[in-house]
């Protein structure tokens, strides 16, 4: 068949594979400037009208089924001639043949590759399944790889024949970030729902047909797909042809024991023997990937130049209450479509905002999944992009200011004058106006929480005058609690940046939760015990803010640990996703701390707790120099040092705050204190307010408290002494010196009033006794 020049708006540049039917041709789409495959339909014969419908149908099919592991349909038509194409993602990195086949000497996929395999295969075949059809020829070729993020292309692609073409496989060492697994090629499946004839022709590829599809029907059934699957994976893991049905019970000998019984069940001849369904499936091959790992981890995977091979005794692989770091993209599971959609997102947008629940794991999304790949080149250039990661803290706009000043040397705008208009953010930049920077700003509530009105509007300001311009390059995220979605709307740039380009963050299907429980255990050379995978799943159920209460109770089991296993036993020990928080701060307050040491850390605990105004309670960061002069220094330097230790606290040089707010949710005993002190605890928020305003004024007096504020303030600080810190204390104190120098000096006015007073009326009593002595001699003389 010759190509035509152009297909549609599609310029056509070469040919890429040819089936029995279809020829499939590489494109460039010149309105969207990308890379796509357009499948022609190429037979002529008696048949013709039957293969064209069959044809409309497979686009139709892969249009219907949405899965970020199926190959994308973007758009169907006919050529002159009438024959049907549909245009379809581009897999520029080959099939899983040919990733195989580049590995020359080696036997099959390494365990990362696997496990992303098993994944797109678990998450395709799901949505085939969910949607009725079978797709009955899964096999290595219609496996298919494509680079994750926006490749380089020229711009002159579209008009020039001189175009570089990357190799269909680069090296592995060459590709920093996870490549998306497609299914693809629908052409023989089955859709049970749709009462089409496909399902009555016999059809597959011989080496990976399960044994009822050569049977007159067709052998049409979701079980023949998980036969498919398993024998791929054989040959991903083998890098041969798998046996068949018949032979595979002497075939798996010559596999790790813990492959065995799952390619005896996978491959078995009878259907109703096979895995229940494509997720049992694939539990069943993470479980033994996992075991396989404990036993002897991959000595390559994950791992940098000097990097050390995890072992059994490494650190453990959970994070904990704590958010995932950048640096901890290699532990970060569960969110790979997401992040994949972020960065999409990014790309066509400059604002991207990210919301979701307390827990729900959007911070880490950003820090791990998002920069992460951003600095990996996610998109051309991202990897020299300057990334600034911050939380707005309580000078919300000093921070931007030196985030967007960064280490020039040269200042167009002082602080002061920022602070004042921070319309001139854009001045700010100076020199690094034209290059690219990304502004990250995590917790970004605590705009509202931490700081005035006027400074959350001049922040948003700012926001507005360095991305507004058409010739910006910043770009910014922001990482948002869901309940303070109606304190944005109150900034209209906000709330339009929020209905323009926003991402919610929901909680994690089965599968993605499995894979962020396993995969880091099994990269570390830990097994997880499937059962315990199940209980954890099931607990979860659909709740959005579950993450941190699992990761903690994740590292309490890591800790019970037997050997390189984590089990179900220790996961009950630790208190379980529901209790593993209650338990190590009840163990800490209970029997780790005295008398004295509960009273300081109640009181320090509840100083850094901001009481939910307009949405939940949340967080509150300290700063180290406000305890420092407490009064009960020592006792308190003990209480942050074991709290901290227990992984209920984070300090760094200047800050001290509450690991996670799952902790204020999940800690009984510190939800009783915050909920019996919510009036002290807003009360004393204003008080700190009112300081932090005062001290940023240069101690302006007319900033003080007068009258009865400052009456009722002091009332309420004569029960709530320790409650306070020095700059609190300070500002009362001026607030109380200051109102009893203005009785001083209203005394010593009375006071100078009254002698003049006196003076006046004693004056006036001389001269009216002068007077009246006066008129007598006067009337004597007359």
């Amino acid at each position: 068949m010759e190509l035509p020049d152009y297909v549609g708006r599609y310029v056509v540049r070469r040919k890429i594979a040819r089936g029995g039917f279809a020829v499939v041709a590489l494109a460039w789409d010149e309105e969207l400037a990308a890379d796509v495959a357009i499948k022609i339909l190429d037979y002529r014969g008696e048949h013709d009208e039957s293969l064209k419908q069959r044809f409309v149908e497979e686009a139709r099919l892969l249009r219907r089924i949405k899965s970020y592991s199926i190959v994308g349909v973007h758009d169907v038509g006919r050529l002159s001639d009438g024959r049907p194409y549909f245009v379809m993602d581009h897999a520029d990195l080959g099939t899983l043949t040919d990733r195989v086949a580049a590995r020359s000497g080696m036997s099959g996929l390494p365990s990362g590759d696997l496990v992303q395999l098993v994944d797109a295969l678990a998450s395709g075949l799901s949505a085939i399944h969910r949607a009725g059809v079978v797709h009955r020829d899964i096999k290595p070729e219609n496996i298919l790889f494509q680079t994750v993020g926006f490749r380089a292309v020229p711009a002159a692609m579209a008009g020039s024949d001189d175009v570089t073409v990357l190799d269909p496989v680069p090296p592995p060492s060459s590709r920093k970030s996870p490549d998306r697994v497609m299914i693809g090629d629908l052409g023989i499946a089955s859709d049970l729902l749709g009462n089409t004839q496909t399902s009555l022709i016999l059809g597959g590829t011989p080496a990976y047909m399960a044994p009822e599809q050569y049977e007159a029907d067709g052998g049409v059934s979701p079980a023949a797909d998980v036969y498919s699957a398993t024998a791929v994976l054989w040959y991903a893991i083998t890098g041969s042809r798998p046996p068949d049905a018949v032979a595979i019970g002497e075939a798996v000998e010559r596999l790790a024991e813990p492959w065995r019984d799952f390619f005896l069940r996978g491959m078995s001849a009878d259907p109703t023997e096979r895995f229940d369904d494509i997720e049992a499936w694939s539990r069943a091959a993470h479980d033994a990937m996992a075991r396989i790992a404990a036993e002897a981890p991959d000595p390559g995977e994950g791992l940098t130049e000097g990097q050390a091979i995890a072992s059994p005794g490494a650190d453990c692989p959970y994070r904990g209450l704590s958010s995932f770091q950048p640096e901890d993209a290699d532990r970060f599971f569960g969110r790979e479509e997401m992040v994949a959609d972020l960065i999409k997102r990014l790309q066509s947008q400059k604002v991207l905002v990210v919301g979701g629940s307390s827990g729900s794991g959007k911070s880490s999304l950003v820090r791990a999944g998002l920069i992460a790949s951003l600095r990996d080149g996610a998109i051309p250039g991202s990897e020299n992009w300057r990334v600034e990661l911050f939380t707005p803290g309580r000078d919300a706009l000093s921070e931007l200011y030196f985030r967007l000043r960064g280490d020039a040397d040269h200042v167009r705008v002082r602080l002061e004058e920022f602070v004042a208009r921070p319309s001139v953010a854009r001045q700010v930049l100076g020199d690094e106006a034209g290059a690219p920077l990304l502004l990250a700003i995590d917790q970004f509530e605590e705009l509202c929480t931490l700081n005035e009105p006027k400074v959350a509007e001049g922040f948003v300001d700012a926001l507005a005058a360095i991305t507004d311009p058409a010739d910006s390059h910043v770009r910014i995220v922001i990482a948002v609690r869901a309940d303070y979605y109606p304190n944005c709307a109150q900034f209209p740039w906000l709330a339009e940046a929020v209905s323009r380009n926003q991402v919610l963050v929901g909680p994690m299907t089965a599968g993605d939760l499995r894979r962020a429980i396993v995969e880091p255990a099994r990269r570390a050379g830990f097994y997880v015990e499937q059962h315990l995978v199940d209980a954890i799943v099931s607990e979860a159920g659909l709740d959005a803010g579950v993450l941190p209460l699992i990761s903690h109770a994740l590292v309490e089991t890591w800790m019970r640990r037997m050997g390189a296993t984590l089990t179900y036993e220790g996961y009950r020990a630790s208190g379980g996703m529901a209790g593993a928080i209650r338990q190590t701060a009840d163990a800490v307050f209970d029997s780790d701390f005295n008398d004295a040491e509960r009273r300081v850390a109640k009181r320090l605990l509840l100083s850094l707790v901001t009481p939910g105004e307009g949405g939940g309670d949340a967080r509150r960061i300290l700063a180290r120099s406000e305890i420092e002069g407490d009064a009960d220094a020592e006792i308190m330097d003990q209480v942050v040092k074991r709290l901290t230790e227990a992984r209920l606290l984070t300090i760094d040089d200047k800050t001290i705050q509450i690991t996670h707010e799952a902790l204020l949710r999940s800690w009984p005993r510190l939800s009783r204190w915050i909920e019996d002190s919510r009036a002290d605890l807003r009360m004393r928020l204003r008080v700190v307010q009112m300081a932090e305003e005062w001290i940023e004024s240069g101690r302006d007096p007319e900033m003080l408290l007068r009258g009865a504020r400052l009456d009722y303030t002091l009332e309420w600080l004569e029960n709530n002494a320790d409650k306070t810190g020095a700059k609190e204390r300070a500002f009362l104190i001026a607030s109380t010196d200051a109102r009893d120098a203005e009785r001083e000096e209203r005394d010593r006015r009375r006071r100078h009033l009254r002698r003049l007073q006196i003076a006046a009326v004693s004056a006036l009593g001389v001269l009216a006794a002068g007077a009246t002595a006066a008129s007598f001699v006067a009337f004597n003389q007359s």
